[in-house]
């Protein structure tokens, strides 16, 4: 993964869940129907934590930033990604997984970085 971004390996991440769900479309919209949405949500947050993590342990190098704000910040973006899926599931899977994820990347790019910094701790000025 060299000289590959965190940003762009969570891009083809998430297009495989995406392609994933989609593959298994009559389970998946048979659970989205029956199921609570709170469940359809304790299981996608776990995909979408770890989609994100990456990018911001990426992002942070060099700076001081609390572990509780780390994950803080990966849960945020983990509702945003949680909420296009559902939002997509909802919508009968219509939209490009891959143009989804790329519009979600141009949204974050650079706001994981502006996040952390105000979260430094070496840095804070009150």
């Amino acid at each position: 993964h060299r000289g590959v971004s965190s940003l762009a390996l969570m891009q083809t991440a998430a297009a495989r869940i995406f392609f994933a769900v989609r593959e298994n479309r009559p389970f998946i919209m048979n659970v989205y129907r029956c199921v609570s949405r709170e469940r359809v949500e304790k299981y996608l947050a776990p995909l979408a934590d770890e989609l994100i993590r990456g990018v911001i342990e990426e992002k942070a190098q060099g700076m001081q930033v609390l572990e509780a704000d780390k994950r803080f910040i990966a849960k945020v973006y983990g509702y945003v990604f949680v909420g296009l899926m559902l939002e997509w599931i909802g919508n009968d899977m219509k939209e490009d997984p891959v143009e989804l994820v790329d519009r979600l990347a141009l949204v974050i790019k650079g706001d994981v970085t502006s996040a952390l910094e105000r979260f430094r701790t070496d840095r804070r000025f009150g």
